[in-house]
């Protein structure tokens, strides 16, 4: 039967999309977890760097697809660029900035990706056509198990951007939010 087939598949997708939804919290909690008190020590050479941020970053352009969001991304870096970071942090961080996007983003809206390098310094902005968050809960935004008023439906569970926050800060760097609602 058709009708029955074509709900089993969406069921199957909705599964699916939820176990990785559920994964991903749990490795970014336990990632989380393990950063308490370490220092980041990991240091690997990318090169070139341009082209494995660009790998990252173009899988999510199909995922802003699927919920027709447009997705637009810039980069100054040099082709030939490489840096010295621990690049599994920079994925994880990169990951979590691009999912709220493509999150809180609605439908027919977009999102916009910047990257730079400016002297020694990675500069990495993402900004979006998303609901915006309070100035009220600005302060909070980067806390473990917070999550803004608008958004706390949405199955998450405040992990994603306080895990950017420590990250970024064991790598000596700094993030920031702007918001307009």
């Amino acid at each position: 039967n058709i009708i029955n087939t074509t709900k089993i598949v969406s069921y199957s997708e909705k599964t699916i999309a939820t176990s990785e939804h559920m994964i991903d919290s749990l490795n970014n909690f336990l990632t989380l977890s393990k950063l308490d008190g370490v220092e980041l020590k990991t240091m690997n050479t990318l090169k070139p760097f341009r082209s494995a941020l660009e790998a990252l970053i173009f899988s999510f352009e199909a995922r802003a697809a699927i919920k027709n969001q447009g997705f637009y991304y810039k980069s100054n870096i040099k082709l030939d660029v490489s840096i010295r970071s621990d690049y599994e942090c920079l994925k994880k961080i990169i990951f979590n900035l691009l999912e709220n996007a493509i999150k809180y983003t609605q439908t027919e809206k977009a999102i916009y990706v910047t990257s730079d390098i400016e002297e020694k310094d990675f500069i990495f902005t993402v900004s979006d056509e998303g609901v915006g968050i309070a100035n009220n809960e600005l302060e909070t935004i980067f806390s473990r198990f917070q999550q803004t008023e608008k958004n706390s439906e949405s199955g998450g569970f405040g992990i994603g951007l306080s895990l950017v926050h420590e990250l970024v800060t064991k790598m000596n760097g700094i993030v920031s939010v702007k918001s307009e609602v």
